[in-house]
């Protein structure tokens, strides 16, 4: 069953045939993810290949085991599979969740650079600009100053970065805790909204080791912690890549601008105003993984 509804979904391409030069697909099946890759594709692919559409087929898993599937059927169609970053950016296990008949050959699998398609959205001036002219009086000087989104950078990176350093080492060694579902809300500061509060973001990584170490008495945590860090060390904007955009960037983002600015609007309309204009260069390198 699971396979025969995954098969129906990728097969919708064929009905775009005449509207795409290019057949995506992709993990995410929430509505508006699927506008915000529409939108940020079409500009990628701008002059290159006609894209009209996206077509969402679920978890990880799934788009790889379609992948797989497409990779033994040559139907002359040119077509990419997209997989969020996710905690393979800091696990570095994508061949651990692809069959190993497939390993020499990933052309047509692309990992976004980024944790998820949103990561790419928390993109400085665009902000600026939606804030900018939801605002009846402030000029974009003003508003630059208020939110001031490089001391939001600074304060949130590497709190965030060691939370989600433990999320991946709970996830690859399967310790059966909340990791992005842990909502950030609880993790923010009260007095200051849209950022971390250290002392909270100690408790829960307090919290987070002690179950890791109860579940992986043997485990060298700080090793594996190290190993990530260095993983990673040559990365720059490494908050917006590593920490999830959806779960955890997004809400602090619009929290910050609402509490220093108070004009922001609802989120799915912020997010596909954001894709017409965030930065798309750490997916011009898509156009090499086609298959």
């Amino acid at each position: 069953m699971l396979n025969r509804k995954n098969n129906s979904k990728s097969a919708r391409s064929v009905l775009l045939e005449d509207f795409n030069d290019l057949d995506i697909y992709i993990e995410d099946t929430a509505v508006e993810s699927k506008k915000i890759y529409r939108e940020l594709l079409k500009r990628v692919f701008e002059g290159k290949y006609r894209l009209e559409d996206v077509f969402p087929i679920g978890s990880c898993s799934k788009v790889i085991k379609e992948w797989e599937r497409h990779k033994q059927i040559d139907d002359k169609r040119k077509k990419i599979f997209i997989i969020d970053g996710d905690f393979i950016l800091l696990n570095n296990d994508l061949l651990d969740k692809i069959n190993s008949a497939f390993h020499q050959n990933l052309t047509g699998l692309y990992v976004l650079p980024r944790y998820c398609i949103e990561n790419f959205l928390i993109d400085k001036e665009p902000l600026l600009d939606v804030a900018h002219d939801e605002d009846p009086t402030d000029d974009i000087e003003k508003i630059d100053y208020n939110i001031n989104f490089e001391e939001w950078v600074n304060h949130n990176e590497n709190l965030l970065i060691d939370l989600f350093i433990t999320y991946s080492i709970i996830i690859k060694n399967d310790i059966g805790e909340k990791t992005i579902k842990f909502k950030v809300s609880n993790l923010e500061d009260i007095v200051n909204p849209g950022v971390v509060c250290k002392d909270m973001i100690k408790l829960r990584l307090d919290y987070l080791k002690s179950k890791i170490l109860e579940k992986k008495p043997s485990l060298d945590l700080d090793s594996e912690i190290d190993l990530r860090k260095k993983h990673i060390e040559n990365l720059d904007y490494k908050l917006l890549k590593i920490v999830s955009g959806k779960d955890y960037l997004f809400p602090l983002i619009k929290r910050r601008i609402n509490n220093k600015n108070r004009f922001i609007p609802e989120s799915i309309s912020l997010k596909i105003r954001l894709a017409k204009t965030c930065s798309v260069d750490d997916l011009l390198d898509i156009e090499k993984h086609i298959m």
